[in-house]
């Protein structure tokens, strides 16, 4: 079953650029190396000192494995310097992917925004908010042409949603 991994970096203070540099590098080196990925989005906030990354993998344990990998100790060990905390990294279920855009093309940095919307489901109705949600996703994408690809993902069992967007 497909898997959506989002990683969460906070930088120290004057950091942000070496981390970035360093994480691309593993992006790159995982794209090589992982067929299971199948989507990454990489997004910043340099002056938040933050950086979010996006991964779809085709399989879980493909995503839980990767820990055991050398180049995956290697980009910890050349990050560590350059954080204020641990990564924050969450595992969540895949509930929606749309694509406006099947040719998604790498956007020019400062060109393109990548945008996260996180809500909660009453106890008992989440199953009814994702069908609220599936039907304006879809909606969205015919209104709305800048936006490149909506990710719906979903932690089971909490009610907590996240939804991503490209625009580009």
């Amino acid at each position: 079953m497909p898997v959506v991994i989002t990683l969460t970096l906070t930088t120290r203070p004057g950091h942000y650029d070496q981390a970035l540099e360093t994480y691309l590098a593993f992006v790159d080196a995982l794209e090589e190396s992982v067929d299971d990925l199948k989507l990454a989005l990489i997004g910043g906030e340099p002056s938040q000192d933050t950086i979010h990354a996006v991964g779809i993998y085709e399989h879980a344990e493909v995503a839980e494995e990767l820990a055991s990998l050398p180049f995956f100790a290697a980009m910890v060990d050349s990050l560590e310097p350059h954080l204020a905390q641990a990564p924050d990294r969450v595992e969540m279920e895949l509930v929606g992917l749309f694509a406006t855009d099947l040719d998604v093309k790498m956007p020019e940095i400062g060109k393109a925004s990548l945008v996260e919307v996180g809500y909660r489901a009453k106890l008992g109705h989440a199953d009814e908010v994702l069908a609220i949600h599936e039907t304006y996703a879809a909606e969205f994408q015919t209104l709305d042409h800048d936006a490149s690809i909506i990710l719906e993902t979903a932690l089971p069992g909490t009610g907590k949603f996240r939804v991503f967007v490209l625009y580009q």
